[in-house]
C-alpha cells in the first residue's frame, strides 16, 4: 500500500508540473512506466485511491445534504470515563483499539462488495448527513478495497496539522476543526478537495 501511495504521489506531482508549464521530474517514458506499475498494484491488491491518476474523479457539485437514516446502527457518542475498572466494563470482552483523541467529526463510510458505497456524519447519532460525494476527495479513503462483504467503518474526519498550515494561509479558519466541519457542509467539491482532509 506504501508503494501504491508513493506512486500516486510522484505521478500527480509530475503531472501537477506539466501542466503549469514547469519541467516534470519524469520523462513520458518514465511516467508511462509508473503509471503501469500503479495500475499493476492497484490489480493486485484491489485497492483505488480516489486521488490516483488512473481514475478521473470529477469535481461533483451537488444540490444538498441529504439526510441518511442509521437507526439499525447509531453514532453514539461515548460517556467519559475516569478509571481503568471502566473502561474493562466498556469493552467487556470485545477487543478494542484505542487512540489519542482527534479533534474532528464522527464520520461513517460503508464499503459493499469493495466498493465504496456511502458515507455519512453521525448527525444526531440516528439521523446524519450524506457525504457520500465529499468522501471521495479525503486524502486517504480508498474507492475501491479488497474485500467482499458488507464493511461499516466508524473514524474522525480530521485536517493534519501540516495540511492545515497549507489550507489555513490566509488565517480564514479558527481551527483545524472548524474548517473540517465546514468541508462537510459543502456543496462544490473542488473545494472539499483543497481542504485536504483526512479520515483516521
Amino acid at each position: 500500500m506504501d508503494k501504491i501511495k508513493v506512486l500516486i504521489k510522484e505521478l500527480n506531482n509530475a503531472s501537477n508540473l506539466y501542466y503549469n508549464g514547469k519541467e516534470s521530474p519524469l520523462s513520458d517514458k518514465e511516467f508511462d512506466e509508473k503509471l503501469k506499475e500503479l495500475q499493476k498494484l492497484e490489480q493486485e491488491t484491489g485497492i483505488v485511491y480516489s486521488n490516483s491518476p488512473t481514475v478521473n474523479v470529477g469535481y461533483e457539485v451537488i444540490n444538498e445534504i441529504k439526510k441518511i437514516d442509521i437507526t439499525d446502527k447509531p453514532m453514539l457518542s461515548l460517556d467519559k470515563v475516569h478509571s481503568a475498572e471502566e473502561i474493562m466494563d466498556f469493552y467487556d470482552g470485545y477487543d478494542i483499539i484505542a487512540s489519542i483523541k482527534c479533534d474532528g467529526l464522527s464520520v461513517r463510510i460503508v464499503y459493499e462488495n469493495g466498493e465504496l458505497f456511502s458515507a455519512n456524519t453521525r448527525g444526531n447519532g440516528t439521523i446524519g448527513g450524506d457525504i457520500t460525494e465529499h468522501i471521495k476527495y479525503f486524502r486517504n479513503v480508498p474507492l475501491k478495497i479488497a474485500k467482499k462483504d458488507k464493511y461499516i467503518i466508524d473514524g474522525e474526519a480530521i485536517i493534519y496539522d501540516n495540511d492545515f498550515a497549507i489550507v489555513n494561509q490566509n488565517n480564514e479558519f479558527k481551527n483545524s476543526r472548524n474548517a473540517a466541519a465546514g468541508a462537510l457542509s459543502l456543496l462544490d467539491m473542488s473545494i472539499v478537495k483543497n481542504r485536504r482532509l483526512s479520515f483516521i
